[in-house]
C-alpha cells in the first residue's frame, strides 16, 4: 500500500511541477504582449527598410534629429545604399531556397484545402515582399 501511495504522490507533485511552470511560462508570455501592447512614447510600428523615405521618416521622428544629423544620416545612408543592394543580392539565392524549402515542408503537413489556402498566402507575402531592394 505504501508504494502505491508514494507513487501517487510523486504524480502528484510531478503534475503540480507543470502546472506551475505552465503556470509561470503564461504569465511571462502574457506581459510580454500586454508590454508590446501598451502605447508609449516610442513607436513599436517596424517600417520597411526598403522604402527609403519612409525609412529615413521614422528615424527622424522616432530619434527627433537635429538639422546636422538629419543631413549627416541622410549621407550614410545614401552612402550604403548600393552595399546593401550587393549584399541582398549575393544571399538572395540562399534565402529563396530555405524559403521554398520550408514552404514545401509546411505543404507536406496540410490538407489540400489548407495547402490551397497556403498558397494564396504565400503569393500575398511574395507581393508585399518584393522586391529587395534596399535604399536603392
Amino acid at each position: 500500500m505504501k508504494t502505491q501511495t508514494k507513487i501517487k504522490w510523486q504524480a502528484f507533485g510531478i503534475l503540480a511541477c507543470v502546472f506551475g511552470l505552465g503556470a509561470i511560462t503564461g504569465a511571462v508570455v502574457s506581459n510580454r504582449y500586454a508590454i508590446q501592447a501598451q502605447p508609449g512614447p516610442i513607436s513599436v510600428q517596424v517600417t520597411p527598410l526598403r522604402d527609403e523615405q519612409a525609412y529615413f521618416q521614422h528615424l527622424e521622428r522616432e530619434l527627433r534629429l537635429s538639422p546636422a544629423q538629419t543631413a549627416s544620416i541622410r549621407t550614410i545612408l545614401n552612402r550604403t545604399g548600393m552595399e546593401y543592394s550587393n549584399v541582398c543580392a549575393e544571399v538572395r539565392p540562399r534565402y529563396d531556397a530555405l524559403r521554398n524549402q520550408t514552404r514545401e515542408s509546411v505543404r507536406a503537413v496540410l490538407s489540400k484545402e489548407q495547402q490551397h489556402r497556403f498558397d494564396q498566402l504565400v503569393v500575398q507575402e511574395n507581393c508585399s515582399s518584393c522586391p529587395i531592394n534596399v535604399f536603392h
